[in-house]
């Protein structure tokens, strides 16, 4: 009994100082309704550091030196974030697997499996979790008496709310989610999941990078019947004879594994890149300095203007997410048809045909190139194309010969190596058509002199000519970023608007100020957006919007922007 009332007077102790460490108001009814939560609190080492809980973090929490916090990632879900050994280790906090839960499950299976019948196949995702939902609730009340049987000596009201939503939980996480791994798909933070094998889960998260998850598999075969799992959710399965399997998941996340032992030595693996579903904003972008509003404002010109744009970098340097936030600059009244192999393009417009390839492995493929040559009698005002690689990109410069303007990303560094890329192997496109892209963003992750990794615009070059005579390529660098202020530079006078969009507008040489005010103008309503806490993706796309189709602002912008223009 003493013991007893010590770690009762301990276990309470440590909720009330984890509730002191919290700065939400809201954390009483956070520890109420979440008893899984108490209970892992109260399993902490004692002595240890209490957590502080946050309902949502920030990126400013990623300069902490040793992180150790809580939040809510939704379904009664939370992440600890904690320093481990070696690096800041990532666990997630799910309701309690207990014994009485654990022995419901089959059965509540079992019935779920005579309701639902075999010809009952839901035609996506969402219409799963919906039909599973309503399933749920005609199985868990105790109207035919199952509780009973399922806890023998129990009436229905033995069986509390708290157990049956945990199986509804486990339910809806197993059969419907991607199990152990559903935590990391409803954290909203998350870029990357790494499975290396047999080894703990590794995780690129948003603020606080590389971390190593408490997730692990007890064996090499329960890797590889995850991997095939995983795999056949996709509805692109993993096979001896096809091992290796890019596939999009039903939450739209892109997936790469390899299975078997005789390609992976460690074991099967998978990563798994997460795609939003809302993208970054560019006032989000300006605000976190990935590049500025003078060069926002000017790709919004271009854009604007149907100029072609390519931007270039490296693996994960944040090209997509950039492209994304960019697309909203398109004129509203566009028509945009965009190709992908797999769908991370999101376009706000109404007038979209979203394409994607379809592999040899489904039956007949069909490519890019495929899908180029279509989208050409299409007339859309844009053409989208979610990445080039091969012979599409000859096409894609010939689409631009025709007033077709193409926006896509590309892997190179520089302007130099994505220039030797297009005219070499396999792509080939000639030399003199290279002129016929306009604009070429090299976008990078950067390491900071402190270790600090950050995604920037490197450089925004306007593509002049090219030499028949030399072989060689003018370009002119209109933005650069400098490592080591982590500042842009941006020239006041560009070849794209005095000599591509002027004449395109019928604007005299003389009168080219014009298209300087007008970027100017832009450029503020990018600052005004982020002054006013315009960050979210759709409220950046409505302002946008408004002023393309009626010249008009909301009012707070207006008015910075006339504060700044009459100075």
């Amino acid at each position: 009994m003493i013991k007893l009332a010590r770690r009762r007077r301990r276990a309470s102790q440590q909720i009330r100082h984890f509730a002191e460490q919290s700065s939400e108001p809201e954390i009483n009814d956070v520890i109420r309704f979440n008893p899984h939560l108490v209970s892992y609190i109260t399993q902490l080492d004692n002595g240890a550091p209490m957590p502080e809980y946050f309902e949502e973090i920030t990126r400013e929490l990623g300069d902490l030196d040793d992180p150790n916090l809580l939040y809510n990632v939704g379904d009664a879900v939370f992440i600890h974030i904690y320093p481990g050994p070696k690096r800041t280790m990532y666990h997630p906090v799910e309701p309690e697997l207990t014994p009485e839960v654990i022995s419901g499950m089959d059965y509540v299976m079992k019935r779920l499996t005579i309701l639902i019948g075999p010809k009952m196949g839901p035609k996506d995702a969402d219409e799963h979790a919906k039909m599973s939902d309503e399933l749920l609730k005609r199985v868990l009340p105790d109207s035919s008496g199952f509780l009973s049987k399922l806890f023998p000596g129990k009436n229905s009201s033995g069986i509390t709310d708290a157990v049956k939503e945990r199986i509804r939980y486990y339910f809806i996480r197993d059969k419907i989610g991607l199990g152990v791994l559903e935590p990391l798909i409803l954290d909203p933070n998350i870029e990357d999941i790494s499975c290396n094998g047999l080894s703990p889960l590794f995780i690129e998260h948003k603020i606080f990078k590389s971390l190593e998850s408490t997730i692990n598999f007890a064996s090499m075969e329960d890797v590889d019947r995850f991997v095939l799992s995983l795999t056949e959710r996709s509805g692109r399965p993993a096979t001896h004879m096809n091992p290796i399997v890019d596939a999009v998941l039903p939450d739209g996340s892109r997936l790469n594994a390899v299975y078997g032992r005789d390609l992976s030595k460690k074991g099967s693996n998978f990563t798994i890149r997460k795609v939003s579903e809302t993208p970054l904003s560019i006032s989000q972008l300006v605000n976190w300095k990935a590049l500025t509003a003078d060069i926002a404002g000017y790709i919004w010109m271009c854009l604007d203007n149907s100029m072609a744009i390519f931007i270039a970098g490296e693996t994960a340097s944040g090209k997509t997410t950039l492209l994304n936030a960019c697309l909203a600059f398109i004129s509203p009244m566009s028509k945009i048809v965009s190709i992908e192999d797999t769908p991370e393009v999101i376009v706000p417009h109404k007038n979209w045909i979203r394409e994607v390839t379809r592999p040899a492995s489904a039956g007949s493929s069909v490519d890019t190139f495929d899908l180029l040559k279509a989208a050409l009698r299409q007339r859309p005002n844009y053409i989208i194309i979610g990445e080039i690689r091969g012979v599409e990109g000859n096409t894609a410069f010939q689409a631009m010969m025709t007033g077709h303007p193409v926006v896509s990303t590309f892997h190179a560094g520089t302007v130099k190596a994505l220039i030797n890329r297009l005219t070499g192997q396999p792509i080939n496109v000639p030399p003199h058509f290279i002129k016929f892209l306009d604009l070429v963003i090299i976008q990078n992750a950067v390491h900071t002199a402190d270790g600090k990794l950050l995604r920037r615009l490197i450089s925004a070059n306007e593509l002049v000519g090219y030499s028949a005579k030399t072989g060689n390529y003018s370009f002119v660098n209109i933005a650069t970023w400098n490592a080591s202020t982590d500042t842009h530079n941006f020239l006041k006078a560009s070849h794209i608007l005095e000599n591509k969009i002027a004449p395109r507008r019928g604007i005299r040489r003389k009168d080219v100020k014009i298209l300087y005010r007008e970027h100017r103008i832009r450029s503020l309503i990018i600052q005004g957006m982020i002054a006013n806490k315009i960050f979210h993706y759709d409220q950046v796309w409505e302002v946008i919007q408004i002023y393309k189709l009626k010249g008009k602002l909301p009012e707070s912008i207006e008015n910075f922007v006339n504060e700044r223009i009459r100075d």
